[in-house]
């Protein structure tokens, strides 16, 4: 590993705690996983029959269930706009949960920000129909989107 990746990857610890699907924080700091997007914590989803289901919540879940009780270590990418430390985030057991969200279908790949780091995983998620594959995502202003379903670029 080169001297600088070294230099840039910080143990956050055990006490990393999950604000949503793609936001955790630990000591004060809050990190957004880099090169990713999942619903927020209180967005519904429509399954293809309409039925409502609490797809921010499923994400939210998964990620406190992927750092529970885990060291996480970040490598930090910058700064967003609401000052959050933009990073990597993994654990030993999974080294990208940015990556690991997106394959299980609970977010997107970011690619205005990842570059399609991740089409990958989200290609596969998609084609396998993966939770937020097999609905459609409920806008904050309450509209359903016209993309496909939780569609971001």
């Amino acid at each position: 590993m080169a001297l600088s990746t070294l230099v840039a990857t910080l143990l956050i610890g055990v006490g990393a705690v999950a604000d949503d699907g793609d936001s955790i924080h630990a000591g004060g700091v809050y990190y957004r996983l880099w090169g990713m997007d999942a619903p927020e914590f209180t967005q519904t989803c429509a399954r293809p029959n309409g039925a409502r289901w609490a797809c921010g919540r499923a994400a939210s879940v998964a990620m406190r269930d992927m750092i529970a009780g885990q060291d996480v270590r970040c490598q930090a990418r910058g700064k967003d706009r609401y000052r959050r430390t933009v990073a990597v985030c993994g654990t030993d057991a999974i080294p990208d949960l940015g990556a690991e969200m997106v394959r299980r279908g609970l977010a997107l790949d970011y690619k205005r920000y990842s570059g399609g780091a991740y089409a990958g995983q989200e290609r596969a998620a998609r084609r396998n129909r993966r939770p937020i594959w097999n609905t459609c995502r409920q806008a904050s202003n309450g509209n359903v989107d016209d993309q496909p379903c939780f569609s971001r670029a």
